[in-house]
């Protein structure tokens, strides 16, 4: 009789586990509040991307309409993106930058030449940033043995001088300033030309607009 009843309590306890794992299993299915404003984003992403609309236009409608801050707004554009399959491979970045130095017989004399090749680039391919196409830039370099410039000590240490991260400084200094004082500022740059002022107007324009969405939105 004795081994009888140790025999249900082991059943009885058996069961109990099965229960809690079944139970935990059902909580670890949930989704994760980042998987379900990924979720939120997608739905507002997917027919904005499909309509050709802007990194801009889609981080702005984020935070407008789907409440999300110009952090999150950014990195669920960009998560979106990739996973809609619209942003650009490496592949076919390679390529394209491959292309573009090709045709303008890269040849740089010294480090300042490939710093405005990478921003050139940026510039011109969507979803490119001046470090990813400086990478391409170096394999690029690389593959055709084509010595690059020697970088001068202490070139890039905190977030680098490129002039993208000097007009990015600028532009959070000065979140309400016009276009045509955003040109002026731009121009006075040695070297910056009229289309310096059209690239990182956009930029400028975004940061501008999220400023004022904040302002309402703190209202």
């Amino acid at each position: 009789m004795a081994n009888a009843k140790t025999a249900k309590k082991s059943t009885k306890s058996t069961k109990s586990v099965k229960t809690i794992g079944k139970a935990e299993a059902a909580v670890s299915a949930e989704p994760t509040k980042a998987q379900l404003e990924l979720a939120k984003a997608k739905e507002i992403i997917t027919p904005m991307a499909k309509a050709g609309k802007s990194d801009d236009e889609m981080i702005i409608k984020l935070m407008q309409d789907g409440g999300f801050t110009a952090k999150q707004a950014i990195r669920y554009v960009n998560q979106s993106l990739e996973d809609l399959g619209v942003r650009m491979s490496n592949k076919d970045r390679q390529t394209a930058v491959n292309d573009m130095l090709l045709a303008n017989d890269f040849a740089p004399s010294d480090w300042s030449e490939v710093v405005k090749s990478a921003e050139w680039i940026s510039s011109e391919l969507d979803a490119t940033t001046d470090k990813q196409a400086l990478g391409c830039i170096k394999k690029f370099a690389k593959e055709n043995k084509i010595e690059l410039p020697a970088k001068p000590r202490g070139a890039g240490r905190s977030g680098g001088t490129s002039f993208r991260v000097v007009s990015l400084a600028w532009m959070e200094e000065n979140p309400t300033s016009t276009d045509a004082e955003f040109e002026k500022w731009v121009l006075s740059n040695e070297g910056r030309t009229m289309g310096d002022v059209r690239y990182y107007g956009r930029i400028f324009k975004t940061v501008r607009n999220m400023y004022e969405a904040g302002v309402a939105s703190a209202s």
